[in-house]
């Protein structure tokens, strides 16, 4: 009985695993800005393009950052006083 059905998948090490899921991201967000009118636009109005997008930790990083600015904007801080006690 085969312990693995795909051995190479399967017992890859997580630096590998993160190089394919790299590999993939950049390859996604190519097909998107090709293909997918609406996406584009969206990326354009952010000043993204498909070169910006190198890795996936990258990405990760940048995610991180921007929820931290959110939740430290003046904005989300009103709206946070905002909120009448037990509504949340």
């Amino acid at each position: 009985m085969k312990r693995y059905y795909q051995p190479e998948i399967e017992t890859a090490s997580r630096e590998q695993i993160r190089e394919w899921q790299s590999e993939r991201l950049v390859k996604q967000v190519q097909n998107v800005w090709d293909n997918v009118p609406m996406y584009r636009k969206r990326m354009e109005e952010k000043g993204v393009t498909p070169a910006d997008i190198k890795s996936i930790e990258k990405q990760i990083d940048d995610q991180i950052k921007s929820i931290n600015t959110l939740n430290n904007s003046q904005e989300i801080s009103e709206y946070k006083n905002s909120i009448k006690p037990g509504y949340y």
